[in-house]
C-alpha cells in the first residue's frame, strides 16, 4: 500500500468516530410592541406563540 493509502484509510477510521462541534452561534433579535410581553427565544429559533400576551387596546 501507498503511504497515502494508509493515511486516508486512518482519517476515514478516526472519523467515524468523530464528535460533532458545533461552530457557530446563532443571534436572534426580535422587535415588538411595549403591550407584548413573554415573546422570547428559544435553543432552536423557533416563534413560540403559546405564552405571548397582548395588553391594552
Amino acid at each position: 500500500m501507498k503511504r497515502s493509502d494508509i493515511y486516508r484509510s486512518m482519517d476515514s477510521l478516526i472519523m467515524q468516530d468523530a464528535p460533532a462541534v458545533v461552530l457557530f452561534y446563532d443571534q436572534v433579535l426580535r422587535f415588538s410592541r411595549l403591550n407584548i410581553t413573554n415573546l422570547g427565544s428559544n435553543p432552536l429559533n423557533l416563534l413560540e406563540l403559546k405564552r405571548v400576551k397582548k395588553s391594552g387596546k
